[in-house]
């Protein structure tokens, strides 16, 4: 049974000042939030109630696939669901929307899961899931470029309690998904796992992109930019400003002497920017597709640079806030100012120089490849199914 924390002890959730102890908030304030947070704890309480009941009442004999999103946007679900269709395996598939609008039932089903794969937030989070429940995390980036896990600690959060939030984020992941040899060496290390239990197997959503033999580029100059999201602790998370989109085209266009055309692809888990005049959303195409026709990408701490690989067509980072990202969010495994340092600004008239460039630009990525995404080659999903298969196969014997 989930025990309840009394008012002295929830006291101690209370935000703070990082340099002071005084209280930030009024006597209302703190109210709201202590309510809040019991609200939270009893429905937490619940779950694992029911969770508990139906584990010990029904077999733990499925296998459950959890998507981040409805329209699974990462991708790695959905290329690994239609593997399983191919293989006739049967499985549940569920969402986090689902989670949240019918939670009884999603635990239910969640309760009979022998292999429970997801590809960003676990329900571990707030359930202990079954010692029988195999929780394989097929990672939603390639590559490791943004610090995550362990070594991406919250600035100007107590470490004491940011290691128990990430601990309660990241419980009960019994295998790891990840897209090469030197990437596994850096997850295992950020996520305290043993190597032996990294699955260097690719990426599932590049499946399709690879086993394409060419990639025709599109006759317009077609820029996508795809940023990451910010948050500079207020723990809610925003989309940067973009660029003005009619001088942007005006100016390329003049120096071009051809017409430009200019896309934006939001991040998955963040609120659509408000202001998008001039910009094509390409938000809700996926990825593969999105990727496809695009000429140059622009990003700046996304890891979806790792996608377009493939199509071996010029990367520009744009990174106007490179040092107080860095400060304020997360830091990065490696600087994009040192991996792609031709192509690396933090400026709009550098980026309009560097985006005249890349028209005819010619690039070679096999090394950055090799060394984060050489476990890619078209048969992720399959090394996936056939895993996943072994694991039921045992547990029916």
């Amino acid at each position: 049974m989930t025990s309840f924390p009394t008012w002295t002890n929830l006291a101690a959730f209370v935000p703070r000042f990082v340099h002071g102890s005084a209280d930030v908030f009024s006597p209302q304030a703190k109210l709201a939030f202590l309510r809040r947070k019991l609200r939270s704890r009893w429905r937490k309480g619940q779950e694992n109630i029911v969770y508990r009941l139906a584990v010990a009442l029904l077999a733990q004999d499925r296998l459950v696939l959890l998507s981040s999103s409805l329209d699974d946007k990462f991708s790695n679900i959905t290329a690994l669901s239609e593997k399983l269709c191919e293989r006739a395996m049967p499985f549940i598939r569920l969402t986090q929307e689902q989670l949240q609008a019918h939670p009884l039932r999603s635990l239910v089903s969640l309760a009979r899961a022998r292999v429970l794969v997801i590809d960003a937030a676990s329900p571990a989070s707030r359930i202990k899931l079954h010692r029988n429940t195999c929780l394989i995390h097929c990672w939603h980036a390639g590559g490791a470029y943004k610090k995550v896990a362990f070594d991406a600690k919250r600035k100007n959060y107590d470490d004491a309690s940011e290691e128990k939030r990430i601990k309660r984020i990241h419980r009960g992941i019994s295998w790891f998904v990840c897209t090469s040899e030197e990437t596994a060496s850096t997850y295992a290390k950020a996520f305290r796992m043993p190597l032996e239990q990294m699955l260097v197997f690719g990426s599932p959503r590049l499946d399709v992109t690879l086993r394409e033999m060419r990639f025709p580029a599109p006759s317009t100059y077609t820029i996508l930019y795809a940023p990451t999201y910010r948050t500079h602790g207020k723990n809610v998370r925003y989309l940067p400003h973009l660029p003005d989109a009619e001088a942007l085209r005006a100016t390329l266009g003049a120096r071009l002497g051809e017409k430009v055309r200019l896309a934006f692809r939001g991040h998955p888990t963040a609120p659509f920017p408000e202001y998008l005049e001039g910009w094509e959303n390409w938000s809700n195409i996926p990825q593969h597709e999105a990727l496809r026709c695009a000429s140059v990408l622009i990003t700046d701490y996304s890891s979806i640079f790792f996608d377009f690989l493939p199509f071996n067509r010029p990367i520009l980072f744009y990174v106007p806030d490179f040092s107080d990202y860095q400060c304020h969010e997360r830091e990065l495994y490696f600087s994009p100012y040192d991996a792609f340092p031709e192509t690396t600004c933090s400026d709009e008239r550098a980026l309009v120089q560097m985006l005249v460039q890349c028209r005819h630009m010619k690039v070679d990525y096999r090394e950055i490849w090799q060394k984060h995404m050489s476990a890619c080659d078209g048969k992720a999903s399959e090394r996936l199914c056939a895993f996943i298969q072994n694991i039921m196969k045992r547990n029916m014997q």
